[in-house]
């Protein structure tokens, strides 16, 4: 209905560590009566609450097709994350048009305000990113990303947009007491 991943979603602590992923293809399709486009896609994880580790988790070779929060090993963190030793490798990501599932977009205090698609907020390692988290040595190699539609459209809001070589988006301000996160040693 909302995402497709190995596991869908993790919830209060969760710690995933030492897998190997080799050829995973996986695809999310949406359900616009219950989801509105929130397809999101990942090869370990689709999406995470709480409090979230994941360790030496490594993914090769493989394709992912949603439509938005998508990455090669995560998609939508919405937890205090710790990440560190992982890689992904030889990656194809494609998200796909969702014309019924208009969203609405306002900020500075309801200044701006627009309509935009859901398509977007893609990376090679992780599609979204919305807490405290520590990223550690974390690496993404030949990995494609085909996003959707990357004209600059709806106020500058883009369906295609937000993509990442490892990071799609990093919002730690909106709608939160302003999260921290932290990279190093990470390409």
């Amino acid at each position: 209905e909302d995402g497709a991943a190995f596991i869908r979603q993790a919830t209060g602590t969760t710690v995933h560590k030492n897998i190997t992923f080799i050829n995973a293809d996986i695809k999310a399709t949406h359900n616009p009566s219950i989801d509105h486009g929130n397809a999101y896609c990942a090869t370990l994880c689709g999406n995470m609450t709480g409090t979230y580790t994941m360790e030496n988790v490594h993914a090769y070779d493989g394709k992912l097709y949603g439509v938005n929060k998508m990455g090669g090993l995560l998609g939508r963190v919405y937890a205090t994350a710790t990440i560190k030793d992982c890689s992904v490798s030889g990656y194809y990501i494609e998200n796909y048009e969702v014309p019924e599932a208009p969203e609405t977009f306002t900020a500075l205090g309801g200044i701006v305000s627009a309509t935009f698609y859901p398509q977007g907020e893609i990376g090679g390692m992780i599609g979204f990113i919305h807490h405290d988290a520590t990223i550690s040595n974390c690496h993404v190699y030949t990995t494609n990303i085909n996003a959707y539609d990357q004209d600059d459209q709806y106020f500058g809001q883009v369906p295609g947009r937000h993509n990442g070589a490892v990071i799609g988006t990093i919002r730690t301000s909106s709608n939160s007491a302003g999260y921290t996160v932290t990279i190093t040693n990470t390409s």
